[in-house]
């Protein structure tokens, strides 16, 4: 039970916690709620499914850069505050146009920006 009350005591659990509570929340809710996001801009359902694949396709490629980037470079901080900003980005245009295209670029961003900061915050 020591180990447990040492453990709730330090700080640097509860700053990754904080880190952890703060990539997977957007990253769910993202994944969970694209297909209706891209519905409710008018498209059909079979519609919507089918253009929730750019964003991933986009996502991916992001995340495999910046994981050789960041390995390059030793440090994986200054991207993920860059992605974090970039999915800030993407989030905001989504809540603040009321444009489809605009709102489709939108969950490019989004999905770029909260997908890489996954497997950055586990290394």
């Amino acid at each position: 039970m020591r180990y447990f009350w040492d453990a709730l005591k330090d700080w640097k659990i509860w700053v990754h916690m904080f880190i952890t509570i703060g990539i997977y929340t957007p990253l769910y809710s993202f994944s969970l709620f694209l297909p209706t996001i891209i519905r409710n801009m008018g498209y059909t359902n079979e519609k919507s499914q089918l253009m929730t694949v750019p964003p991933y396709v986009v996502a991916c490629l992001f995340t495999i850069t910046a994981g050789k980037l960041a390995d390059s470079h030793k440090k994986r901080g200054p991207y993920m505050v860059f992605f974090c900003l970039l999915a800030v980005a993407g989030f905001t245009m989504l809540i603040a146009s009321q444009k489809p295209a605009v709102q489709y670029a939108g969950t490019f961003l989004a999905a770029s920006g909260v997908y890489p900061n996954v497997p950055m915050g586990v290394a």
